[in-house]
């Protein structure tokens, strides 16, 4: 469930096209727009993962270079440069790691691929961003004077009419290269600190940015002080500077525990969290614990005065005994003069919540995983009406059907189950013991596979949809987990999982196939045309492809399934999807593409190393793979080319119908864009 390192908190963890978006954020209002990834599964889920989270060294588009994105082409607020545009959830999905309020309804949040979410008397709207580069902090002395940083050297500042990137340089003018930055926080408007990766500290000194000279090399994650001469930097391995009106020295170095976030009301009353979840209080003379328990990270600590101390962080269970999924929520914490306690927070979103700020005690909004954005007022959560924001659409969506662009289902982890009527999505109640892997078909033949992780009922499902909700049908010959679901639309349909197991539906029931020399392979991807049947896969359930070779099984006339001879490869196959028997793909880990032409397999060489998770097309000549770090990859018959996604979400699965394509994946991601 972690984020890959370079972000310094390493716990991660949507609409039409054209029109600006725009979400009501009232102050007794909770607008939770659900998560990325949620961290603290259930135990009974630790043995998996289910998302590779590894992004391309190679083809990542938040590797490149700061770019007006503006000028590449024509763009839509909450849509990407490629014109993929957030359905699920609104107005924007990716996640949000800071925060700055200049009143209860006006403020800033920044987030994942270069997010910038204004709020704006009560409405949340997502500007067309100059920077695909993650922002992870901002900050300001008012409504025209921010700023905003992030990784690539990115600092961002709005001067009340645009966002422009500042340049840096050295205490001579010469441009300096830096990398991440993590963490902003000013005395005024002319004397803004930045800090980030390899201990660099930057100045903003009203004209311009520079580096200021510091001895240690260690990532600082934030930055936060008491005054002009008093600022202080905390990070990794427990270090903690201090800026005295001259220079850099080591202030402290109390625990070698990852320091996250540092908040203070004077020199002698300093808090700073970890990624442990352990709080530690400084009092002026000496450091002291004052959580009573830490089962969650501490992300983000803010307040008015020494009496209105708050905290904010990932995801834990309220009876961490049990950790039972139905009893989870983001963390809140209050300081009562001694220690930090839990804050009623029984309306508060079950996902990671990673900043925090306000105009008073009374009057906070706190941002996180999944564009999730947060107020909290007079001391208690509102929930809107949203069932989203109670059940936590936050989970990885895993599969997307339907019969029309008004008529779809999506469904995912945590009992995710959504609908789309042609309006708006609406979250169908679920068991959230339910862990939905695929869905397939559309009408009265759409069918999802999941396994049911209800304590003491443990079992796979396979279950038909009504219209309304989803009921389980028989399973005979197998127990064996599920992983994928191919619906014929004649009330045919087949389910493929662990150790090569293959279900075909007849009437209302799913009996299991013969599968000639069946091994421990997990197959995670089913397609079926007519008579002829693929079904691929590869690797354990841990994913361990050395134990359980790369799978390509095919069924013709109802014949048993066989093993069908692959081009060398450790890679495991991740999905399957053909134009016609004759034109079959299969797709997996590093960019690895293969074509079935009726006789063999054969590799089609691509430039990216993605773990591709999903595909579904048009022709032989005009399909979608989608994949891990918002990959998303178009053939042409040619070549592949590599599409602006507009967020660096995992993506899992792909599906098209009345003229849109919609692609889903983990945070509760869905996302469309019109085919041509």
């Amino acid at each position: 469930m972690n984020q890959s390192t370079r972000h310094p908190n390493p716990t991660r963890a949507v609409p039409s096209s054209g029109a600006s978006l725009a979400l009501s954020l009232s102050t007794s209002t909770l607008l939770a727009l659900s998560a990325v990834g949620l961290a603290g599964c259930p135990a009974t889920m630790t043995n998996e993962t289910p998302v590779d989270m590894t992004v391309s060294p190679t083809a990542d588009l938040a590797g490149t270079p700061n770019v007006d994105m503006a000028t590449v082409r024509p763009q839509q607020p909450g849509c990407s440069t490629s014109e993929w545009c957030w359905s699920y959830p609104l107005p924007q999905g990716n996640a949000l790691w800071s925060v700055f309020t200049t009143s209860p309804t006006d403020g800033w949040a920044v987030g994942d691929s270069g997010t910038l979410l204004k709020i704006s008397g009560g409405q949340l709207q997502p500007l067309i961003s100059p920077t695909r580069s993650t922002l992870y902090s901002v900050w300001g002395t008012d409504a025209n004077n921010v700023f905003a940083v992030g990784d690539r050297a990115t600092v961002l500042r709005w001067d009340g009419a645009k966002w422009a990137q500042l340049p840096i340089t050295d205490n001579t003018g010469m441009s300096v290269k830096v990398s991440g930055l993590y963490s902003a926080w000013g005395a005024g408007r002319s004397d803004v600190w930045f800090a980030g990766a390899d201990g660099v500290i930057l100045h903003w000194d009203g004209t311009s940015v520079s580096r200021v000279a510091n001895t240690q090399q260690t990532l600082l994650h934030s930055v936060w002080g008491a005054s002009a001469s008093s600022v202080y930097a905390a990070g990794a391995n427990g270090t903690i500077l201090r800026w005295d009106g001259t220079r850099w020295a080591t202030f402290a170095s109390m625990t070698t525990e990852n320091i996250t976030t540092i908040w203070g009301t004077a020199d002698n009353n300093l808090f700073v969290g970890a990624q442990s979840g352990v709080i530690r209080r400084w009092n002026g003379t000496s450091w002291s614990i004052v959580n009573p328990f830490a089962n969650y990270s501490i992300y983000a600590i803010w307040g008015t005065d020494a009496s209105n101390v708050f905290a904010v962080g990932d995801v834990f269970f309220t009876d961490p005994a049990l950790k039972d999924a139905t009893k989870r929520q983001a963390t809140f914490l209050k300081w009562d003069g001694s220690k930090f306690v839990a804050l009623d927070a029984t309306n508060a979103p079950k996902v990671a919540m990673f900043g925090l700020h306000g105009t008073s005690a009374q009057n906070m909004t706190a941002v996180g995983a999944s564009g999730t954005v947060v107020t909290y007022n007079a001391g208690t959560f509102k929930s809107s009406s949203n069932a989203d924001i109670l059940t936590g659409v936050a989970a990885p969506v895993s599969g997307i059907t339907g019969s029309s662009s008004g008529d779809l289902v999506a469904v995912g982890d945590w009992g995710t189950t959504l609908r789309y009527s042609g309006n708006a999505w609406s979250v169908i109640p679920t068991s959230p013991y339910v862990r939905f892997r695929g869905t397939s078909g559309s009408s009265d033949n759409l069918f999802a596979v999941a396994y049911d992780f209800t304590p003491g009922s443990e079992k796979p499902l396979a279950m038909k949809w009504s219209g309304t909700a989803w009921a389980a049908e028989t399973i005979t010959g197998s127990t064996s987990d599920l992983r994928a679901v191919f619906s014929l639309g004649n009330g045919t349909a087949y389910a493929v999982g662990v150790s090569e197991t293959v279900l075909k539906r007849s009437g209302t029931a799913w009996a299991k196939q013969t599968v000639a020399l069946a091994g421990n392979a997990v197959l995670r991807s089913v397609w079926a045309s007519g008579d002829t049947v693929w079904a691929v896969g590869g690797g354990n359930e841990r994913d361990d492809v050395t134990m359980a070779p790369a799978k390509a099984l095919l069924s013709t006339a109802g014949s048993p399934f066989q093993s069908v001879t692959l081009p060398a490869t450790d890679r495991i196959l991740r999905a399957v999807w053909g134009a016609d028997p004759s034109n079959v793909f299969a797709v997996g880990d590093e960019g690895f593409v293969i074509r079935w032409d009726g006789s063999k397999w054969a590799q089609i060489p691509t430039q990216f190393f993605f773990s591709l998770r999903g595909i579904w097309g048009r022709s032989a000549s005009d399909f979608y793979v989608v994949g891990t770090g918002g990959a998303i990859l178009h053939w042409d018959g040619k070549a592949f080319t590599q599409e602006d996604s507009g967020t660096n979400n995992a993506l899992l699965s792909a599906f098209g119908v009345g003229g849109n394509l919609y692609v889903t994946g983990t945070g509760g991601a869905v996302l469309m864009k019109p085919l041509r």
